[in-house]
């Protein structure tokens, strides 16, 4: 296991580091099914082999953690029985959830403990995991024989399928298991912890301009979702003002979106020949352009999930229905994640799950103080997409990177591995 995670510091070791949390983090969706699950099983077997280190002594909070997720998935099979539903449709998930948070435990402590991994290194891996699917979706956005290679064999799935369809090529690039929402918001967290990494002085300037304008382009195209993480990394910037870095930094990104947007709103749509280009430009700027048109900065996404919020019954809202799915809807037709909580858990198991991860990252804030301003912005971005969709203690990719990083941060603040 040390090997793999950077045992030594040659290039290899690097390649293959960046490459295994490339797979873990995103998937690698075949005709067959997702590697990720044969990672997970591989990562938490081969910590088994090694029990003293990774499970003889687990830190206190993330042993609350893994508590409570169990008795989370207990709740999940006692609910559906009470109500008479039966229906046991979100346990696969939790499942799933439960073993990806133990393989993203065990990442994170392999990484903690080694004293060659400093934070500066630990942040540049998960940047270069990044940048990686960044590249891998402007260069898919822009040559469609590339596009259709890969995705022929990525998105064989009738979600990828349909995604590719709907969006004439424009969305489900990269190569990723999920291939709309989840997506966006991993691209948006990415996004995010590239201003902490930035302001923290892990990377450079230039690196984080690279990060910020081609990843921009990238994590629209996996999702407008995913403009949140640029929003929450602005407001992080301005709220560390404090010396001429933040400004010039901050002027740098203003100006940018000015010019940019001016740019774009010069382009005229009929001359884009490029089909792909052509619908990503339509929606991409569909807000702007509603808005030039006094619709608001509306889009028929955020039209639609405004209808995904509905009034609910009294029994609903407080013990809810206990089910999740519909055949193979989901239930009452809304994947807004307040929404699907309160009518599977009700308000009050919704109100405990919530508190409880607030709980958790605040914790670790405290512990490590000096980032409690980020950590208490990332709980904020995670409950903001949650409106979304169902993002706090669910969506299994986005929770392996924000745990990697709080897994990380919190095992580093209580002394397991040296902080260099």
């Amino acid at each position: 296991m040390r090997t793999i995670f950077l045992g030594n510091n040659g290039l290899i070791s690097f390649v293959g580091t960046v490459f295994l949390l490339f797979l873990f983090i995103f998937g690698l969706p075949t005709p067959i099914g997702s590697l990720t699950p044969l990672l997970t099983i591989v990562i938490v077997l081969g910590a088994l082999f090694n029990y003293r280190k990774y499970f003889l002594f687990i830190p206190r909070e993330i042993f609350y953690l893994f508590l409570f997720l169990i008795f989370d998935l207990i709740a999940c099979l006692i609910i559906p029985c009470l109500f008479g539903t039966y229906d046991f449709s979100i346990i696969q998930t939790k499942v799933n959830f439960i073993a990806s948070i133990l393989a993203t435990y065990i990442i994170s402590r392999s990484f903690s403990s080694n004293i060659n991994v400093t934070d500066k290194k630990f942040f540049n891996l998960l940047l270069f995991v990044f940048l990686l699917q960044v590249v891998l979706v402007i260069v898919m956005l822009v040559n469609s024989d590339i596009s259709q290679f890969i995705t022929s064999f990525t998105r064989s799935s009738d979600q990828g399928t349909r995604v590719l369809e709907s969006y004439a090529g424009a969305r489900g690039l990269g190569i990723a298991d999920s291939s709309a929402f989840g997506f966006a918001i991993v691209m948006g967290l990415f996004i995010l912890l590239a201003f902490f990494a930035y302001k923290n002085n892990f990377i450079d300037f230039k690196y984080f301009s690279i990060l910020i304008l081609l990843g921009g382009v990238a994590s629209i195209s996996a999702g407008r979702t995913a403009i949140l993480g640029l929003i929450f990394g602005v407001v992080y910037l301005f709220l560390n003002f404090k010396n001429i870095k933040s400004f010039f930094t901050l002027i740098f990104i203003f100006l940018v979106i000015i010019i940019a947007v001016a740019i774009l709103l010069g382009i005229d749509r009929s001359s884009i020949q490029n089909d792909t280009l052509g619908y990503f430009y339509s929606y991409s700027m569909e807000p702007i352009l509603n808005y030039i048109n006094n619709d608001g900065l509306s889009s028929t996404s955020t039209e639609a999930l405004q209808n995904m919020y509905f009034p609910l019954t009294e029994k609903q809202y407080l013990i809810g229905d206990g089910r999740y799915m519909d055949g193979e809807s989901y239930y009452m037709a809304t994947d807004a994640g307040y929404m699907r909580f309160i009518l599977f858990y009700g308000f009050f198991f919704s109100l405990f799950l919530y508190s409880f991860f607030a709980y958790f990252v605040l914790k670790i804030s405290l512990l490590d103080k000096k980032n409690f301003l980020f950590l208490f912005l990332l709980l904020l971005f995670s409950f903001s997409l949650h409106y979304k969709g169902e993002v706090v203690l669910f969506s299994i990719a986005y929770n392996k990177v924000l745990f990697l990083f709080l897994f990380f941060i919190y095992m580093r603040s209580i002394g397991m591995g040296r902080n260099i």
